[in-house]
Formats: structure tokens, sequence, C-alpha cells
């Protein structure tokens, strides 16, 4: 998500749709801020505080019909220094009407560098269509590693760089030979 204090508005990054403005945005002068973002049938709600640098509340994906909880989960985020930096290979296969590939948004934060990816489709057991908060970001020369942590399951990755060619190594279980997108 990207707020913007000054204006009173914000983005949230929404799979298949990509960066969406946010509805019905508060935010009182004790930082508590809240907001929705309706998605087809469903919305988005966020509760939190905003604090300095961090953001911590409480993201809700709810039925618009019904007004029930789909999926809740904690959120503690720390401000973006500059714009951040998207890969993909993602391609929309009309026949199918389907998304293929995946796409990578990498960030530097006041700790350190961080990121998301989302996998339109399995490479190595992973969800999909869901964004994954990545752990553990190095970037160095030609390449960048991070790790998934997933219950029970921890995911290594490399995405290495190159004027002809760009690979994407992964694996998702312990002893799993890594395989080449």
């Amino acid at each position: 998500m990207c707020i913007d204090v000054q204006h009173c508005t914000g983005k949230m990054l929404v799979v298949n749709r990509g960066m969406q403005p946010v509805d019905d945005f508060h935010m009182d002068p004790g930082g508590r801020l809240r907001f929705r973002l309706r998605a087809l049938s469903r919305f988005y709600r966020f509760v939190g505080k905003l604090g300095g640098e961090t953001i911590a509340g409480t993201m809700q994906l709810v039925d618009a019909r019904t007004g029930v909880e789909i999926w809740r989960a904690e959120v503690n985020a720390v401000a973006v220094i500059d714009t951040p930096i998207h890969y993909s290979n993602a391609t929309y296969v009309e026949e199918g009407g389907d998304m293929v590939g995946a796409e990578l948004w990498l960030i530097r934060t006041l700790d350190g560098p961080a990121g998301m990816i989302v996998f339109y489709e399995g490479y190595w057991g992973e969800p999909v269509r869901v964004p994954l908060a990545m752990s553990g970001v190095s970037v160095h020369e030609g390449a960048i590693d991070f790790q998934l942590r997933l219950p029970g399951q921890l995911g290594r990755y490399r995405l290495t760089m190159g004027v002809k060619r760009t690979t994407f190594n992964g694996w998702m279980q312990a002893g799993r030979r890594p395989n080449t997108v």
C-alpha cells in the first residue's frame, strides 16, 4: 500500500489490477488511519495507525454482498525511500483468460531492501495470485536473493539479470533441487 499523508489519499496493489486508489480514506490528527478499496464483489478494509515512518494495523478482505470476513492479516510496514523497482514476465493468455508468469517489486526502506512477489502460476509450490512478502532480501551486482516464509515451508530464490537473458531460480522445500524459469 502507498499512503500520501499530505493529500489524504492512498493506493493499494490488487492482484491482476495493479495499483488501485483507495476509497473512504480517513486519517485523524493522532495518526489513526482507515480506508477501504472495492475489488469486484469484495472489498479490502484497513484500520491502523501511522506513526512516523511505520504503519501498523489490520487488513481484511470482506465479501461486499454479505459483509462476511474472508481473510484477515496484521500489517506492519515501514516507509519506502525510493520508487519501487518492478520486474515482470507476466503475460495474459487470451485463449485461457489467465495471467501466467510472476511479478516482483523491490523497494528500499529504512530497514534495508524489501520486496513483494506475485506468482500467477505455480513454479515451486508457492500460492498463486497472492502477494507474498520477501524476507532476507540482498541485492548485489546482477542478482537479487530473497526468501519466502510460508506456513511449514521456506523458499529461497535468486533473480539473475543479464543483458540478453534473465533467469529466476528457486526452490520451496528442503532438499529440492533448484529449477530455472
